[in-house]
């Protein structure tokens, strides 16, 4: 893992990540992925690499369900960035 990609605030993500989940909650459409791309970074960031693949893969469903292409674009760049090609479902 590269150092730069450590998350050096953690308090101020837990804070974000708290207003990314209300507001996922009130408004699925628009903010459900944001919330999941961020967790799965977090697991991501703390060496947990089944569980940030676990929600990387759900929060492109999520995105996939709601056509948007966007979110779908950005989960599978950051998929494609952390895991390269040992990701079999960035390959179908």
């Amino acid at each position: 893992m590269l150092s730069s990609t450590k998350i050096k605030e953690p308090n101020a993500v837990k804070y974000n990540q708290k207003k990314l989940k209300k507001w996922a909650k009130d408004s699925p459409l628009t903010y459900l992925h944001k919330f999941q791309l961020v967790k799965a970074e977090i697991f991501r960031n703390k060496g947990d690499f089944a569980k940030a693949e676990e929600m990387y893969l759900e929060c492109n469903a999520n995105a996939n369900d709601r056509n948007l292409i966007d979110g779908e674009s950005l989960v599978t760049c950051f998929r494609f960035f952390n895991y390269g090609f040992n990701s079999k479902e960035i390959l179908r």
